[in-house]
């Protein structure tokens, strides 16, 4: 069995670029109709109908002309055999090695002006001298037909344009690189922050930047800030295992870095215990807290029923004061003057400090009056 060897990459949406061991070429279209064109002038356009099975596919060699079998009566006349090696009309003679170099170099002009990520102009040029060459064989080959009449080079020149305007008004990412050392293995369930740089800080589409990881159930992240040419991520180990982090910015600018996540019987027991006791100490501290807040309250409240009581006393205290060192007399419920003398007074009467006999004034018997 024979050594082969074929790798794809997308350069643009519904455009890729196909290497193998013998050529190199650009295949555009998506499900339903594709273009291919290789550095060996070899063309193929395939058309299907999704979900039937029914397709068509058509190969040309550019720079080949088709012969046109006319219908005769006539019988087939024998080769004539032409000794004149130098006559244009030899038939017989070997193609040309050389005959597909200039086809080869329009595809290679081609693939560049789409790979190649530098000055526009040069891409532009690139593309108008392959086209230039694809029609100048053409021509040679009795293919007569302008290009606005060959679909496939409308195609390309479509998305040529397609190609150059996203990358002519906007400022895109160029390079995404690791600022983080990842080299040793995550462990269990201990978080990490990684960082991600990319250029330039001040990108068009750094919003669009996002993070994957292949298997969430060992690994899972987000990103925390997304700012200044720098994305920092947070990254939680889950399991033990073997992951794959991406950062892209949702074309073909990305960065993806193999994760170790590592963990065992001793380090989960070592995690459990650690949160166990983090978990009892909160809870001592909670408990110790309310103690505090009730005994403080408890004392307060002590105090407070302290001072009222110790007021009431001086408050009383005050009134006896007042009560010994002012002048008894006598009154009645309904009497309008006050008494010295009880007996004035009649046997209704009671004694009250001389400040609480309100509007009574002293009887005129025995107080003066």
């Amino acid at each position: 069995m024979g050594f082969r060897f074929r790798k794809s990459f997308k350069i643009a949406p519904g455009v890729k670029l196909n290497v193998n061991k013998k050529s190199v070429g650009v295949s555009v279209g998506g499900k339903g109709a594709r273009v291919s064109v290789n550095s060996s002038g070899k063309v193929t356009k395939s058309v299907s109908i999704p979900g039937t099975g029914l397709s068509y596919t058509d190969t040309d060699q550019i720079g080949k002309k088709k012969n046109k079998v006319k219908a005769t009566t006539e019988p087939p006349q024998p080769p004539v055999n032409n000794n004149n090696s130098s006559g244009s009309g030899d038939n017989n003679q070997p193609p040309n090695k050389n005959e597909g170099t200039a086809e080869g170099f329009a595809i290679i002009f081609l693939i560049a002006s789409f790979v190649y990520w530098g000055n526009t102009f040069i891409r532009i040029l690139l593309f108008v001298i392959s086209c230039c060459i694809f029609n100048y064989k053409g021509k040679q080959s009795g293919n007569t037909k302008p290009f606005y009449k060959k679909p496939w080079q409308i195609i390309l020149a479509v998305l040529f344009i397609y190609v150059i305007s996203r990358g002519a008004f906007k400022n895109n990412i160029d390079e995404i690189t690791l600022k983080t050392d990842l080299s040793t293995a995550l462990q269990v369930p201990t978080e990490q922050t990684v960082v991600f740089n990319y250029e330039p800080a001040d990108a068009d589409n750094a919003d669009d930047i996002k993070l994957h990881i292949t298997d969430t159930s060992i690994l899972s992240g987000e990103i925390k800030s997304n700012e200044d040419g720098k994305v920092t991520c947070i990254l939680t180990p889950k399991a033990e295992g073997s992951v794959y982090v991406t950062c892209s910015d949702g074309d073909d600018v990305r960065k993806q870095v193999k994760v170790n996540v590592s963990t065992s019987e001793l380090e989960a027991k070592e995690a459990a215990e650690k949160k166990a006791e983090e978990e009892r100490l909160a809870a001592e501290k909670a408990e110790q807290e309310r103690l505090a807040a009730e005994q403080k309250a408890a004392e307060e409240k002590a105090a407070q029923e302290q001072a009222a009581a110790e007021q009431a006393a001086q408050e009383q205290a005050a009134q006896e004061q007042q009560q010994a060192t002012e002048q008894m007399v006598y009154i009645t419920p309904s009497g309008e003057r006050y008494h010295l003398d009880a007996s004035c007074g009649g046997k209704n009467s009671y004694q009250v400090p001389i400040s609480q006999v309100g509007g009574r004034t002293p009887c005129k018997k025995c107080a003066g009056g």
